[in-house]
């Protein structure tokens, strides 16, 4: 396991893992050295009550990569070994909850964790303005597809006016939206209002109709979509802005699985995620059983 040592792999413990393609294992080793990075950049906090972890669409603890059968701890549980000294999950599936929780229960260690069942874009304000003002948050969005609302990383951004510095936030760009934009098409009626509350505007209406006009290509229109939404960061008042295309495993070619993108307000946080963008790169390499 020398290739992933920085990932623990686990055994079947009968409960629901997450089944996804290998490269949600590169999305998991960028978390992990990001964790560990923004863990030592924390410890003077420590005496304050240290740091917290955030994940937004926590899923059940465990993943499943398809090409290989193989069980990888998720990112919750990576939260819950980084160093965090309070872990807050929050996750739709009340199914993936209860696996959630089990699985916490196990490994937790001493360390304060809070499972909630439910819509992150209704409970995590309210979850956020629960945390000290001192304290340190780092925060994961990982969606599926377009669940993830602009006025939910707007409502993270703004918990308290009291931070001097604002939770990071770290968001999958996620390949739903990616196809959608990639593809040529016209995009069903029933998903633009689903995009709409994804950016939080319809200014990329614009961005699909130069596409569709031949103004943009198609990886243009991808690339312009993510400035898009840096930029909206920006305007939230995030100084540190970064982001990293993930391919699927051996595909040059079409469009990105996913993007990532990173907000922070620490002048060290872009180099510390840079770092882990790049020791996190796995989805090219050789795993046994593949």
């Amino acid at each position: 396991m020398s290739e992933l040592e920085h990932l623990r792999e686990v055994p079947d413990d009968g409960l629901e893992p997450a089944e996804y393609a290998l490269h949600t294992l590169e999305k998991l080793s960028i978390v992990h050295y990001y964790l560990d990075g923004f863990d030592r950049a924390c410890t003077r906090t420590k005496r304050f009550g240290g740091w917290t972890y955030v994940d937004s669409f926590a899923g059940s603890g465990h993943v499943r990569v398809r090409a290989t059968n193989r069980i990888f701890e998720g990112s919750a549980l990576i939260g819950l070994r980084s160093g965090a000294s309070k872990v807050i999950a929050v996750e739709a599936s009340s199914e993936r909850v209860f696996a959630l929780r089990k699985r916490f229960d196990r490994a937790a260690a001493g360390v304060q964790y809070q499972v909630e069942v439910g819509d992150a874009n209704r409970a995590l304000a309210p979850l956020m303005s629960d945390i000290s003002p001192r304290t340190p948050v780092f925060v994961l969005h990982d969606p599926e597809g377009t669940e993830l609302s602009w006025g939910t990383v707007v409502a993270v951004a703004r918990c308290n006016p009291q931070r001097t510095r604002k939770p990071e936030q770290l968001i999958n760009f996620t390949a739903g939206i990616l196809r959608l934009l990639w593809v040529n098409k016209e995009i069903p009626e029933e998903l633009v209002d689903s995009l709409d509350q994804f950016f939080g505007s319809s200014e990329w209406i614009e961005l699909h109709k130069d596409r569709r006009a031949g103004r943009l290509r198609a990886h243009e229109t991808l690339l312009e979509a993510v400035r898009l939404y840096e930029s909206q960061l920006r305007e939230v008042g995030y100084e540190q802005v970064l982001s990293r295309e993930i391919r699927r495993e051996n595909v040059t070619q079409g469009p990105p699985a996913y993007h990532l993108i990173f907000a922070s307000d620490h002048d060290a946080a872009p180099r510390i995620m840079d770092a882990a963008f790049r020791k996190g790169f796995v989805g090219q390499l050789p795993m046994p059983g593949v």
